[in-house]
This record gives structure tokens, C-alpha cells and sequence, in this order.
């Protein structure tokens, strides 16, 4: 049953085609820059870290 519900999620019997890709490649958009604004967030956390935990980073270079 869980396999039809993700069946469902992909493919729409009302949408076309063209409707169908647009939301499709939305969610991967969506999804993608979710994954990176979590790197860029580790990163910066990282480089806190690095630095000291100061909160301007810049006082230090």
C-alpha cells in the first residue's frame, strides 16, 4: 500500500505532462537547496569553531 501512495506522489492521473515535470522539478529545486543551506549552515558552524566561537569571524582574520 505504501508503494501506491508513492506512486500517487509521482504521477498524477489529472496532471499533464508538462504540469507533472514543473512540479516534479520544484520538489527537487525544494530538496536541493534545502541539502545545501544545511552544508553552508555546517560549514559556518565549523568555522565558529575554528575561530574561537567568536561572533564576528572577521575581527580575527
Amino acid at each position: 500500500m505504501q508503494s501506491d501512495d508513492a506512486l500517487d506522489r509521482v504521477v498524477r492521473p489529472y496532471e499533464t505532462p508538462v504540469r507533472q515535470f514543473r512540479r516534479l522539478d520544484a520538489e527537487i529545486r525544494t530538496a536541493t537547496a534545502q541539502r545545501d543551506a544545511q552544508r553552508v549552515g555546517l560549514k559556518a558552524k565549523a568555522l565558529g569553531e575554528a575561530v574561537g566561537g567568536q561572533s564576528d569571524f572577521h575581527d580575527v582574520l
